[in-house]
Parts: structure tokens; sequence; C-alpha cells
């Protein structure tokens, strides 16, 4: 490359890392024993993680105390996530109506920070008294929304 395809590409990528959400984010979690890209776990590792449920204090008392049917959902979206438009084609499939948040905006950027959102997709379902029945953060969970419906 000569020193002004360098420039250029310098350049390039200054401007896509001054726009934030227009690049990926690195994650590091704890596997085996020590924390290490997500991006560089092995297949089996990586399915492992994809069926983690993150612990949130008080929710499980919520949930098993709860026999009410879901009501109403919330979906918290991005316009640049990859696994997003799975999910949301399957939001005409629930039985009620809801609200798609996109966090790259700010009111849904707030709501989910209300909502305790930490990753895109998410959808929440919510029964008639606003409390939090299911929460998923992939299509591939989707049997876990019918099996709750």
């Amino acid at each position: 490359m000569t020193k002004t395809q360098i420039q250029t590409r310098i350049a390039l990528l200054e401007t896509r890392m001054a726009q934030p959400g227009h690049h990926p984010t690195e994650i590091y979690t704890r596997i085996v024993g020590y924390y290490r890209s997500l991006a560089n776990w092995n297949a089996g590792k990586r399915e492992e993680y994809d069926h983690r449920v993150t612990y949130r204090e008080g929710l499980s008392e919520q949930l098993s105390s709860k026999s009410d049917k879901p009501t109403s959902w919330l979906a918290f979206v991005k316009d640049n996530c990859p696994q997003c438009p799975a999910l949301k084609s399957k939001l005409p499939l629930l039985p009620f109506a809801g609200t798609i948040f996109n966090v790259g905006e700010v009111q849904g950027f707030d709501a989910a920070v209300t909502h305790e959102v930490m990753a895109t997709p998410t959808l929440i379902l919510i029964d008639e008294n606003g409390n939090e029945v299911l929460r998923i953060t992939s299509a591939l969970d989707w049997n876990r929304v019918e099996a709750a419906l």
C-alpha cells in the first residue's frame, strides 16, 4: 500500500470510531477459570454462553410466585444488531400488543436502562400487573416464549 492509501484508510477508520454504535463491542466473560474474549471461544463453549441466564436479585422469587400469563411485551433492538431481525420477525406471532424500543435512540436507551437491558435483542414479556414474566436475548430461545403463552 502506498502512503496515501494508508492515510486514507486511517482517516476512514478514525471516522468510524468517532461514531458510537458503528463498531462491534468486544465481550469478555469468564470461561474455565479466566476471562477471555467471546470472539475467541470455540463453538461448544459459545453454545454454553448462549444458554447462560443473568442472575437478577429478587427476580427468581417474583417469577416463582407468579402464575399470570403475559399480556404485553417489550422488545429492545438496535439498527446494526445482527441478531435483531430474527427476533423482530417473530414478534407478530405474539397474541398481544407490545412496544419495540431502538436502544440507539434516546427514548429506547432510557427504557433499556429502566428495564436493566444489557444486550440486544432482548424480549421481555409482561403480565397485567406490569411484572416481568420472561426475558430472552435471542430468537433461538423462542420456545421459552411459546411455553410462557
